[in-house]
């Protein structure tokens, strides 16, 4: 999805993350062993208030945007038997039936330029983890305690993307959808560890 900073009137399917600080990161030394070495240390952040897309990009509304920009659109996407849109007659269409399900293989250049051309931006990685978090740095969306139903995930379905939108009660604290499960998103920002964190990419 996209981020976009303050305005004066809402958005249509976008959802207020106010302003202020939030617990960034994830403590690995825990009972579950859960957390990736570069999530640690907790910090906190503060950033100004913006709005986020709600819902995931579906395949409809990704292939009005690569039918608009035919000429790059292979730099955007890989069209696959896989993938949510389909390339026929000259024109990009999401796939029958496919049509609320999030488009997949996107290029983190064609997620940029998609939101660019919404008259958005790509959030940064901080602005992500807040919506999805929330300001205390929840585990998941919706809690701390793991739930099955609450996200496409595969230990629930193993066939792959549903439409989006389809776990209101996964929801984040903001109100975002499909923030766990479903597919991956992209962020502005270029990888780096968190700050006092010696771990770095020539590491991996």
């Amino acid at each position: 999805g996209c981020s976009t900073s303050l305005q004066k009137n809402v958005p249509e399917d976008m959802v207020f993350i106010p302003e202020g600080p939030f617990t960034m990161g994830y403590a690995i030394e825990n009972n579950n062993e859960w957390g990736d070495m570069d999530e640690d240390p907790v910090h906190e952040v503060i950033l100004s208030p913006y709005w986020m897309d709600k819902y995931e990009v579906t395949s409809s509304d990704f292939a009005k945007f690569l039918n608009s920009n035919q000429g790059a659109a292979p730099r955007f996407i890989e069209i696959t038997p896989n993938v949510t849109v389909e390339y026929v007659d000259g024109k990009y269409r999401p796939r029958i039936g496919l049509e609320n399900l999030p488009v997949n293989r996107v290029s983190w250049y064609g997620a940029d330029a998609y939101c660019q051309w919404k008259g958005k931006r790509l959030p940064t990685e901080q602005e992500w983890e807040k919506a999805a978090r929330g300001e205390e740095g929840l585990i998941y969306p919706w809690g701390n305690e793991w739930s099955l139903d609450k996200s496409n995930n595969p230990y629930k379905n193993s066939t792959g993307t549903e439409p989006v939108g389809s776990y209101p009660e996964g929801r984040s604290p903001y109100g975002l959808f499909d923030i766990s499960g479903n597919v991956w998103e992209w962020v502005d920002s270029h990888y780096l560890p968190h700050p006092g964190n010696p771990v770095t990419r020539a590491e991996y």
